[in-house]
C-alpha cells in the first residue's frame, strides 16, 4: 500500500491486530467506508474518510468495506474496494 500520511502498512496491521484481539475470535468486524456526499443535488463536498476506517486501513476511496475476521488462518482482514 502506497503511503500517504507517513504511517506504513505494518502500522496499520498492528491496529487491525490490536482490535480483533479486543473483538475476540468469534467476532467478525465489518467496517464500512464513509460515503460520498452531494448537497444541492449536484455539488459534490470534498471527499473524507471515516475517521474509524482510516485509522484501520489507511485506505482513501469510498466505496470500500474493511471486514475483519479474527483467528482466520489466512486473510484476516479483507479489504473490498471498487474496481478501477
Amino acid at each position: 500500500m502506497k503511503k500517504l500520511t507517513g504511517i506504513g502498512a505494518a502500522e496499520y496491521a498492528r491496529r487491525r491486530k490490536q482490535l480483533m484481539q479486543m473483538a475476540g475470535e468469534q467476532a467478525i468486524l465489518i467496517l464500512p467506508a464513509a460515503p460520498e456526499r452531494i448537497r444541492s443535488h449536484d455539488t459534490h463536498y470534498p471527499y473524507r474518510q471515516d475517521s474509524d476506517f482510516w485509522y484501520l486501513s489507511g485506505f482513501p476511496e469510498p466505496e470500500a468495506v474493511l471486514v475483519l475476521v479474527p483467528g482466520r488462518k489466512h486473510g484476516e482482514a479483507i479489504l473490498f474496494c471498487r474496481e478501477r
